[in-house]
């Protein structure tokens, strides 16, 4: 494969049309002026000079402009102007590769085909390489820290985060590199299942998720950052546990299914309630690729019955009603189910009982809440 994909003229309109200035600016290492700059207009000291005093760069979603210069226009442009090498096709491809273009899937697997670190060891099949994430190298997880209060605030202990990979990262700026939008995030390891030499399943690193701590970070890079070329429809979260870790298979029996939430916050939740048989599909959606690995864990575990407990949102609702229906329809071995978010119970103390409007998703719920689910049956 060429390792430069050719990028059609096409193309570089679906990126101009889909580029988040705000990370772009961030990207280019841009020294912005935070008196002078609004939400949604930033001003900061012109990238072509650099030792000016005032800000005289001007950036918003309608392109971009600089006084010092005399120069404007949109964001290939401005690519192409910080590195003079590049011509506007390079700079396209430079916008997806930082992952800095929000650029339709089509053309974003086109391109990231050829970025992405694809080739199996020992050379393997390419068509079926670029149907995987490949394992990588990187291991954040030493690097994370536990005790960030916004994984207290919600039930999720450090032994948990352990067991997980996940974490608070934050460490220094890496000097004359550009700006790594996963840092100052709540880090989720990736785990998926690769044959190891013995011909078992063994787990391997795929990529890292992070969810942003603040809201400007998630205006600047989205709510969750994973790193250009991973394909998160590609993967279930925690399959490596829901297929090789005993006590999860033994739960998975015990109650004849496994749980499909949407998120890594929604995993860490149930195992912090001691509920392991589960996975996530990274929203409220099951893909082609997905509903295959649910056929795996049949074929690793011997349960084929999926219980899909997403959101309470109609996302949720309507995303859980579809994969069910999907998994039914598609195969004769495996079974779905929806959690009933309107279901009632009776009690002695307060009659009719059922979950009040405040818990939208599974990670709502407390430890001990999930806990009496599953001692009656419902997760």
């Amino acid at each position: 494969m060429d390792p430069k994909p050719r990028l059609t003229s096409e193309h570089l309109t679906e990126i101009r049309q889909h580029t988040d200035w705000r990370q772009l600016f961030t990207a280019l290492e841009i020294e912005k002026d935070a008196k002078k700059s609004r939400d949604h207009d930033w001003w900061g000291k012109s990238p072509f000079k650099p030792d000016e005093r005032t800000a005289s760069f001007h950036m918003n979603d309608r392109g971009w402009y600089c006084h010092s210069t005399g120069q404007g226009g949109g964001p290939i442009e401005l690519v192409q102007r910080v590195h003079a090498e590049m011509n506007c096709y390079d700079a396209g491809r430079w916008l997806v590769e930082h992952g800095i273009s929000r650029i339709v899937e089509d053309v974003r697997d086109e391109v990231e085909a050829s970025t992405a670190q694809v080739a199996p060891a020992g050379g393997g099949d390419p068509e079926k390489a670029e149907q995987e994430n490949p394992p990588i190298r990187q291991d954040l997880s030493s690097q994370l820290t536990r005790n960030h209060l916004e994984f207290g605030r919600r039930g999720i202990p450090p032994e948990v985060l352990e067991e997980l990979g996940a974490g608070y990262l934050s460490r220094p700026p890496r000097k004359n590199k550009r700006p790594d939008p996963m840092n100052r995030r709540l880090v989720f390891q990736i785990r998926g299942l690769r044959e190891g030499e013995s011909g078992y399943m063994e787990a391997v690193v795929l990529g890292h998720i992070g969810r942003a701590t603040s809201n400007e970070q998630a205006k600047q890079d989205g709510k969750w950052w994973t790193y250009a070329g991973f394909k998160k429809s590609l993967e279930l979260y925690n399959i490596d546990h829901a297929v090789l870790d005993d006590e999860a298979v033994a739960q998975a029996k015990a109650t004849d299914h496994i749980l499909v939430v949407e998120g890594p916050f929604d995993v860490a939740k149930l195992c912090a309630a001691g509920i392991r048989n589960v996975v996530a599909t990274f929203g409220a959606d099951l893909s082609p690729a997905q509903y295959r690995l649910l056929d795996l864990i049949d074929e690793l575990t011997g349960v084929h019955r999926f219980l899909f407990f997403y959101d309470r949102d109609n996302a949720g609702t309507q995303g859980a009603k579809r994969a069910s229906n999907a998994v039914c329809a598609t195969s004769h071995d495996l079974e779905g189910n929806v959690f009933n978010w309107h279901q009632t119970w009776r009690s002695s103390q307060r009659g009719e009982v059922m979950i009040p409007p405040s818990i939208g998703d599974p990670c709502d719920f407390s430890v001990e809440q999930l806990q009496w689910l599953r001692r009656e049956g419902f997760i």
